[in-house]
């Protein structure tokens, strides 16, 4: 019977001391070995104050003592980095491996973009109709004051790579919500909605160099290039097209770490796997930064521009627009859906505004609220 007791305290020994050793180690090295990749805040534990608090401190206390276990973070790494070239997998809900590298957005709580992919969630016809008397009145509301309103929409990357994206989501459907909204509008007003998809495949079968992000959700400066010039020629400024002789093409030699990568927990692992690109030989017209604050971005053009000052409601998708559409105009103000609020209008007194976000945000549109507090 000793014998047969001997086994299972040799193992309860060495597993404890493993344990109380990793906390030992991870106390001596405490801050030059943590690589994580996550990009959020750690669990705190909560103060107990009530008998409530005091039945909950258990679950509390456990997600506490998750998010500090020793080597978590590099555990978490080996686990993804197994799943990714042993398996070609991810545990992770948000992002999915494509082919020959390409990640995707497969969120269902952040615009759920396969759901778009698939041709899910489309407007009723009475959505639509509130969509458009929606935005018919800010245009005319605008229109009173000299403004000008235009609606860029951006492709979601799922959309315009749909070749790389992995075998079991199929083809994407050729119907679905933002197509449907585009071509309501387009069909039942007179508003002004850019929506390049036709530029962005055509780039994409043109150029050698992607026009989106391997790695990342986003556009590179190539594809930002492209949707600028779709919404410029809108505002009737022509730029050089991006395979003319004037435009060169150039890898920045930026490595870029994909929020793709980070989400699968892989993000320096997969450093540089997303290229950065700089467009040249469009007219920069003198651009000048003017500095960043509350959530927006503040340019001037001098040199020839356009006089007419723009102000955009965007999300990250205009990022790797602004050098070329801030390049065009007197004054440029962007300022993040979110932040946007009314009274901005009277401040910035812009010539034109411009809504944009990306497909996967599409309901952000009929969200819009030209007299938001």
């Amino acid at each position: 019977m000793k014998t047969k007791k001997a086994g299972p305290r040799i193992i309860y020994t060495v597993f404890l001391a493993v344990l109380c050793f990793s906390w030992v180690l991870w106390f001596l090295i405490s801050g030059t070995a943590d690589t994580s990749d996550e990009n959020r805040e750690l669990h705190e534990l909560k103060e107990v104050k009530s008998l409530e608090d005091y039945q909950k401190f258990p679950a509390d206390f456990e997600e506490y003592f998750n998010d500090r276990i020793p080597f978590r973070s590099e555990l978490i790494t080996l686990k993804s980095a197994a799943d990714y070239y042993l398996f070609n997998t991810t545990s992770s809900s948000r992002a999915a491996i494509g082919k020959d590298g390409w990640l995707f957005f497969t969120d269902v709580n952040d615009g759920n973009p396969i759901a778009r992919y698939h041709g899910y969630a489309m407007n009723t016809e009475e959505e639509l109709q509130k969509i458009a008397t929606n935005l018919l009145e800010i245009r005319d509301e605008l229109a009173t004051r000299n403004i000008e309103f235009v609606i860029f929409i951006a492709p979601d990357k799922e959309r315009v790579y749909f070749d790389k994206m992995p075998e079991k989501y199929g083809p994407p459907a050729e119907e679905y919500c933002t197509k449907q909204l585009v071509d309501y509008l387009h069909a039942n007003t007179d508003l002004r909605v850019i929506y390049p998809l036709k530029e962005l495949m055509t780039a994409k079968a043109k150029l050698s160099e992607p026009v989106y992000y391997k790695t990342d959700t986003h556009w590179n400066q190539i594809g930002g290039y492209v949707g600028a010039c779709a919404l410029l020629k809108e505002l009737s400024i022509d730029m050089p097209a991006y395979d003319s002789e004037k435009i060169t093409i150039t890898e920045s030699g930026h490595e870029r770490i994909g929020d793709l990568s980070k989400m699968i927990g892989l993000g320096a692992q997969l450093k540089g796997s997303s290229t950065d690109y700089t467009v040249a030989g469009y007219d920069t017209h003198g651009i000048e930064n003017l500095g960043d604050f509350d959530y927006g971005y503040r340019y001037r053009a001098t040199e020839g521009a356009d006089p007419r000052k723009i102000l955009v409601i965007r999300d990250s998708f205009i990022i790797s627009m602004l050098p070329y559409l801030s390049s065009q105009f007197s004054q440029s103000y962007y300022i993040t859906f979110p932040a946007f609020k009314g009274n901005l209008i009277d401040e910035q007194q812009p010539d034109i505004v411009i809504f944009e976000c990306v497909e996967r945000y599409q309901n952000n549109i009929a969200l819009f609220n030209l007299h938001a507090e």
